[in-house]
């Protein structure tokens, strides 16, 4: 598991989770904006009550993930962080 923000700290719900540290100049990401977890075939998102939101874009849907609910996305979406955007790929 990794916390990712602009500066991620670990929280006590995943104390055994890396931090990941996400250059954001316009500061659309929180300091520790979600927690990912790799799994076969993509990955586990969790947003840590950000500031702007995280949300899932794939084949035209969009998901907006709830503050600390586990959504699953698969290799080939993008994770929206504010408005930094990531494709998951193997």
């Amino acid at each position: 598991p990794t916390v990712v923000g602009r500066d991620p700290r670990n929280i006590s719900a995943y104390p055994q989770a890396q931090r990941a540290s996400i250059f954001d100049p316009s500061r659309s990401v929180s300091k520790t904006h979600a927690l990912l977890v790799p799994v076969p075939g993509g990955v586990w998102v969790t947003d840590l009550h950000s500031t702007n939101g995280t949300r899932i874009e794939e084949e035209g849907h969009v998901t907006v993930a709830r503050p600390g609910e586990s959504i699953p996305v698969p290799t080939g979406a993008t994770i929206v962080l504010g408005s930094a955007a990531y494709r998951v790929e193997d």
